[in-house]
């Protein structure tokens, strides 16, 4: 229960100054945005966790919940770009390299 006590405290001390890092992303507050609202997402996923004994049917949960989370990031960093250049490796590129600036909460959504 502790380890689950430990995710939540670290989704919740996530802040907008690790995504302001990520300079190459036009409109970062938007993100935050998002981040913020995917730590919506997770918390009550995690908390309902802590409660259940049915841990494969939670975990498989959790996973669809932040697998699409990150699918979502994704999506929306592709469109930003996308009002800077046509250059499809490029976007793809960018994408991959906010991902990896973000590697808290890369690992968390990923785990």
């Amino acid at each position: 229960m502790n380890d689950h006590l430990d995710l939540i405290s670290k989704l919740n001390s996530i802040n907008d100054s690790d995504i302001r890092q990520a300079t190459f992303i036009p409109n970062y507050r938007n993100i935050i945005a998002l981040i913020h609202a995917t730590q919506a997402l997770l918390l009550p996923e995690l908390h309902v966790r802590n409660l259940s004994n049915d841990t494969t049917q939670l975990n498989t949960s959790l996973n669809t919940v932040t697998s699409n989370a990150l699918d979502t990031i994704e999506r929306i960093i592709f469109h930003e770009l996308q009002a800077y250049t046509s250059n499809a490796a490029e976007i793809r590129e960018t994408c991959n390299q906010f991902i990896n600036t973000l590697p808290t909460i890369k690992k968390l959504l990923l785990t």
